[in-house]
């Protein structure tokens, strides 16, 4: 981030995880520092990520603490959140079912059933 090439005409925003949002950068905290010095937006990732898949879905992780998460990146002046989008899950869930039918039909024994 310190680098001069990494400023808001080469990259529009970056995307901080809970510990860099925390951080600081050359005394400063590090979206300030982002906005301030670099005019690069800071947006805050508010997942966990992922849970194991089951049944072909794959939930999000609890977060209780995205409250406070939140707050704080307020404070320290994070533009806005970032999340991993649920129309990406409704894909990766549309292409797991489309693989599964796929597998279904080249069964001989069930080929017939699932025309």
């Amino acid at each position: 981030m310190t680098a001069p090439a990494f400023n808001g005409s080469k990259v529009i925003a970056a995307i901080l995880f809970e510990g860099t949002t925390d951080g600081e950068v050359q005394g400063k905290p590090t979206p300030e520092f982002l906005w301030g010095e670099r005019s690069v937006i800071p947006f805050v990732k508010v997942d966990k990520g992922l849970e194991a898949e089951k049944d072909g879905v794959s939930l999000m992780r609890p977060m209780p603490e995205l409250e406070a998460l939140l707050t704080r990146a307020v404070r320290l002046g994070v533009f806005r959140q970032k999340r991993v989008s649920p129309r990406t899950h409704c894909q990766r869930w549309i292409h797991y079912r489309r693989q599964s039918w796929r597998r279904v039909r080249e069964i001989p024994e069930l080929a017939g059933s699932a025309a």
